[in-house]
């Protein structure tokens, strides 16, 4: 799955998603990876679950 778009932070502010991943590895493993416009700096993060799903 993949997104992009506004979203809301609190009342009244809005900022884009660069882009938001949701997957699940072969192993069965949830991968989450996502990055964020915030007053021009691009900030990225992303997780692997430890626990098999």
């Amino acid at each position: 799955m993949q997104q992009g778009g506004g979203f809301d932070l609190a009342p009244g502010e809005t900022r884009d998603v660069g882009n938001l991943t949701v997957s699940v590895l072969p192993n069965g493993q949830l991968r989450i990876d996502a990055s964020v416009l915030i007053d021009g700096r691009k900030i990225n993060c992303g997780h692997i679950s430890i626990y098999d799903l």
